[in-house]
């Protein structure tokens, strides 16, 4: 499952939980358009995937794809992952890295993923993710 949504201004959250198919990738690139759409600008991605577990090798694909697609869309991005599954978070850090976008980071601190992402939001866009995590 993802579930994307329009905060404020540039902000777009994203939960991501297990099991996540090709089709929840599908709805999630449509979302993500939607999104950018209403934000008339470049978004700040602000995303939960502490309960994604491993992908599949097609999956881990599709979602390299769908970052690497929204790369000129982003201003920056932030994923929280959990440190339970030390190789899920190898997997994300592999995903980010082949999507080939600097702007993407990944955390396992919800504080310091909002203090990153502070850094370039207005406060209302700030206060638009205090209740995210």
């Amino acid at each position: 499952m993802l579930q994307v949504r329009h905060r404020h201004g540039r902000v777009v959250t994203v939960h991501g939980a297990s099991p996540l198919s090709l089709d929840d990738i599908a709805g999630a690139d449509r979302d993500m358009r939607a999104a950018h759409l209403l934000a008339r600008d470049k978004v700040v991605i602000c995303a939960d995937y502490r309960e994604m577990k491993l992908l599949g090798p097609t999956e881990a694909k599709a979602m390299i794809s769908m970052f690497g697609l929204f790369n000129e869309f982003i201003e920056r991005s932030a994923i929280l992952s959990s440190s339970q599954s030390a190789l899920a978070v190898l997997q994300l850090v592999r995903i980010l890295r082949e999507a080939n976008n600097p702007t993407r980071k990944a955390f396992d601190d919800p504080a310091e993923l909002r203090a990153w992402l502070a850094e370039i939001l207005t406060p209302d866009e700030a206060a638009s993710i205090k209740d995210v995590f």
